[in-house]
């Protein structure tokens, strides 16, 4: 059976050893990660946590709707044992009605459920790249333009180190943005770090120039045997001097023979999944469910 529970009611240490123990349970759907994307974000669960799924409730205009939270991709059902469309279908089944809309990301495996509904999940792009090869085995993987830009890189004294101020990234993030980005979001970055750095499960990577001011950098964060490149930014002169491909690919360098995949996280944008698939990355596509229940005018508004 299949019960809705409102915030104070999840048992936080049953729901993560349930996503320690899925398959597809990534480390956005811990309740530890939860709660800064999403503060008092919901739940359903199946008997005794035997299959999750977490509800990230936001309130607009007296209307309560699930919508993809800040630096989370992929969330949706998560269980022990396989999830067949029977289970998935009883989740969906089960989303309050009080939920007018749901605009939410699922996860990779969800997508390859049989008789998944293609009306409402509609397939995103992601990218993976499996790091249990030498280094230059993979790197022979890499494309020819992305080679051509490390060596442009290098050629211009690029080099690539760890970091350790994560306030420098956000604000190297922050002042180089195209689209103003939501100032409490640099609270949430922080708070991430914090708690990942503590267990030695979160890598900062930049590139200084020659006055040791930071122009490139990317946050790693780490759950079982995934790593996500969840944060990245770039000054212009970062960008000239290629230093994102030097960023990455010390990353890579630093991690290759290790069981792990480096977990992209995708993008729609044409040049960013170009980025990515460079790097050998392959695509691995999850769903994002859309389901609109709202009064008439607002759904033909929301289209």
């Amino acid at each position: 059976m299949i019960h809705y529970l409102h915030h104070i009611e999840i048992n936080r240490s049953r729901w993560d050893e349930c996503i320690q123990d899925s398959p597809d349970g990534l480390i956005y759907s811990c309740s530890w990660y939860l709660d800064l994307v999403s503060p008092g974000w919901e739940a359903l669960v199946e008997d005794d946590y035997a299959a999750v799924m977490p509800l990230p409730v936001s309130l607009k205009w007296g209307i309560r709707y699930l919508r993809r939270p800040p630096y989370c991709q992929q969330l949706g059902l998560s269980a022990r044992n396989p999830v067949n469309i029977n289970l998935m279908n009883a989740f969906l089944a089960a989303v309050p009605e009080n939920v007018r809309l749901v605009d939410m990301p699922f996860n990779e495996g969800n997508m390859k459920i049989p008789g998944l509904d293609q009306s409402v999940f509609h397939p995103k792009p992601n990218y993976l790249l499996f790091l249990d090869k030498p280094y230059l085995d993979i790197r022979k993987g890499y494309a020819t333009n992305t080679r051509r830009n490390l060596a442009k890189a290098e050629a211009n004294g690029v080099l690539a180190s760890q970091i350790q101020d994560m306030e420098e990234l956000i604000d190297l993030k922050w002042g180089n943005a195209i689209t103003r980005l939501n100032p409490k979001y640099r609270s949430v970055l922080l708070n991430i770090w914090d708690h990942l750095r503590e267990k030695g499960e979160s890598e900062l990577v930049g590139v200084r120039d020659s006055e040791g001011k930071l122009m490139a950098g990317a946050l790693f964060i780490r759950f079982k045997n995934r790593w996500t490149y969840l944060l990245s930014a770039s000054s212009s002169s970062g960008k000239a001097d290629r230093a994102m491909f030097a960023v990455v690919d010390h990353f890579i360098r630093n991690h290759a023979g290790e069981p792990l995949m480096l977990d992209f996280e995708g993008s729609v944008l044409l040049s960013l999944a170009r980025f990515f698939a460079g790097f050998g990355a392959s695509e691995h596509p999850y769903p994002h469910l859309h389901i609109n229940r709202l009064p008439a005018l607002l759904r033909w508004l929301k289209r």
